[in-house]
C-alpha cells in the first residue's frame, strides 16, 4: 500500500462557472462558491468527480468493467455480485436490502476484499466501500473579483431564445496573463500503487471544472502535481522518476485488463 498527500494545482484556460451560497445578497440568479477568506473556490468535489468520470472513461475503453454511479442499486458490490434487481442494473438478483448494508459494514478488511469492486470504487469509494482519497478545494493565492454575465435559455426545439428566460450569473473571469490564475489543492489517500498510478492519470486527464462547457466556461490545465509518498507515511518526494513509475503501473493494470484470454475474451481481475 502506498500513502500519499500530493499538492494539485491547475491554471484557468477561460472563466469559471462554479455555483454556490455566495455572499449575502447577490443581485444574480446564480452566485459563484466562495472559501472562508471570502473568495472564489473550487469545491474537491467537483475536482473528484472529473477526475472520476475520466477514470471510468479510462477504463471502459480498455473493456475494463465499471459500475454505473451515482445510483447506489447500480454501484459495487451489488451490480456485480447478483444482487441488484433486474433492470436497474442489468444483473440478476434481488434489490439490495438494509440488512446486507449492515451485513457488509460489518465484515472485517478480508471479507471486504473478497467481494468485487471496480477500480474506481477502490479508488473513490461507493455507498458500501469508505472512499481511499480525500480531495480538498481549490483555492487561488491571487485577488479575483467575481464577474456578472447576464444570458438567455436557448429553446432545443426551435433554437432560438425562450420568452420570460432571462437570467444572470455570476463566474470567475480568466486573468489578464493566465500563467498567473493558478488554483491549488490537496490529494490526499492510501492506495495500492498500481490504483494510485490511476489517480494520478486521471488527474493529468481533467480539462474542464464547473459548469457551462458547452458555453466555453471551465476549461483547465493541469500545471504539476507535487508532494510525498511513502509506504507507512509520506515521507518520500513525488519526484518526476517516482511519478513516472506509478503511472506505469497504472498503464500496466489496464494493458492487462484489454488483453484477450485464452478464450478470446479479456482478461479482468
Amino acid at each position: 500500500m502506498l500513502t500519499f498527500n500530493w499538492r494539485v494545482t491547475y491554471r484557468s484556460e477561460g472563466p469559471l462557472d462554479v455555483h454556490g451560497a455566495g455572499l449575502g445578497v447577490v443581485l444574480a440568479d446564480r452566485s459563484v462558491e466562495v472559501g472562508g477568506e471570502d473568495l472564489p473556490v473550487i469545491p474537491g468535489s467537483s475536482l473528484r468527480g472529473v477526475a472520476r468520470t475520466e477514470l471510468e472513461r479510462l477504463l471502459r475503453s480498455v473493456g475494463r468493467f465499471v459500475c454505473q454511479p451515482p445510483h447506489p442499486d447500480r454501484m459495487c458490490p451489488h451490480v456485480r455480485s447478483g444482487t441488484a434487481r433486474p433492470g436497474e442494473s442489468g444483473s440478476q438478483g434481488k434489490p439490495v436490502s438494509e440488512a446486507e448494508k449492515q451485513n457488509f459494514a460489518g465484515l472485517t478488511a478480508i471479507g471486504r476484499e473478497q467481494l468485487v469492486f471496480c477500480d474506481a470504487c477502490r479508488i473513490f469509494g461507493s455507498p458500501w466501500l469508505s472512499s481511499a482519497v480525500w480531495f480538498s478545494e481549490l483555492v487561488t493565492a491571487e485577488p479575483v473579483k467575481v464577474a456578472t454575465r447576464t444570458s438567455v435559455s436557448v429553446s432545443r426545439w426551435t433554437g432560438s431564445a425562450e420568452s420570460e428566460r432571462l437570467y444572470s450569473f455570476e463566474f470567475v473571469p480568466a486573468g489578464a496573463d493566465r500563467s498567473t490564475l493558478l488554483w491549488v489543492g490537496n490529494v490526499e489517500g492510501r492506495l495500492e500503487e498500481p490504483l494510485a498510478g490511476l489517480l494520478l492519470i486521471a488527474l493529468r486527464m481533467v480539462s474542464h471544472l464547473g459548469g457551462q462547457k458547452a458555453r466555453g466556461f471551465g476549461r483547465v490545465s493541469l500545471v504539476r502535481i507535487e508532494g510525498h509518498v511513502g509506504p507507512s507515511r509520506p515521507d518520500e518526494p513525488l519526484t518526476e522518476d517516482v511519478s513516472n513509475k506509478l503511472m506505469e503501473l497504472g498503464w500496466a493494470r489496464l494493458e492487462r485488463a484489454s488483453a484477450p484470454d485464452a478464450k478470446g475474451g479479456s482478461a479482468h481481475d
